[in-house]
């Protein structure tokens, strides 16, 4: 949810010191924005890396210990 996200964000930057993320406010009638900055996409694409890291590992695991 969109509450779940903002909390997420707003712990990152509590624990790292930097926010992940730019935001504009809209007018009435909306148009606001929020998009990742530099911090926020380093952040993603590690967790991405990590990840597909992760996935290997398991899938050695499983070949070796023969897990279905």
């Amino acid at each position: 949810s969109y509450k779940y996200a903002w909390n997420i964000l707003k712990r990152i930057e509590k624990r790292t010191g930097k926010a992940p993320a730019e935001k504009h406010k809209g007018g009435e009638g909306g148009g606001g924005w929020v998009r990742l900055n530099e911090w926020g996409l380093y952040l993603l694409d590690t967790y991405k890396n990590l990840l597909a890291e992760l996935e290997i590992i398991e899938t050695k695991l499983q070949k070796t210990f023969k897990i279905d």
